[in-house]
C-alpha cells in the first residue's frame, strides 16, 4: 500500500456500501507497486444477480475480473486517483 493518505468521496459513501468500498481498496492494493499507474478504473455491473468488479489502468496495462454474491448488486464506474498529495477514491461522473 501507498503511504499517501486516502480518501473516499462522499457520493461514493452513498451510493456504495462500505465492504464494496474495501474490496476495491483491496483490488487496488494487490496490483504490483511497480505496475501500479496513476488512474485505475473499477467498473461495477451486475451479471445475473451478482456484482461484477472490472478493475481496468490503461498505463500500464492491467485488469482484472472477479464476480461475487452481493444482496444489492449495482452499476456503476469508480476510478482511484493518485496525485502527490493523496489516493482518492472517488464515481467517474463527479468533480473531485
Amino acid at each position: 500500500m501507498s503511504d499517501l493518505p486516502k480518501y473516499v468521496s462522499r457520493n461514493l459513501e452513498d451510493l456504495i456500501p462500505c465492504w464494496l468500498i474495501h474490496l476495491l481498496w483491496m483490488l487496488w492494493a494487490e496490483i504490483p507497486k511497480k505496475q501500479r499507474g496513476k488512474v485505475q478504473y473499477f467498473y461495477l455491473a451486475v451479471r445475473e444477480g451478482k456484482q461484477q468488479v472490472r478493475l481496468e489502468q490503461p498505463i500500464p496495462l492491467y485488469e482484472r475480473t472477479i464476480c461475487l454474491a452481493s444482496p444489492e448488486p449495482l452499476d456503476a464506474v469508480v476510478v482511484i486517483t493518485e496525485t502527490a498529495t493523496g489516493i482518492t477514491m472517488h464515481l467517474i461522473n463527479e468533480p473531485r
